[in-house]
């Protein structure tokens, strides 16, 4: 529930900020899963 509190009162920028962190971390993961 926090999450979602956060999220809404978050403006676009911060949004697409939030999304870029997000993909980027995906690709870490995906980076790891690969490499083993």
């Amino acid at each position: 529930m926090k999450m979602t509190i956060k999220v809404r009162k978050t403006n676009k920028k911060e949004k697409i900020e939030f999304l870029i962190g997000t993909f980027i971390t995906i690709l870490v993961i995906l980076g790891f899963k690969i490499m083993k």
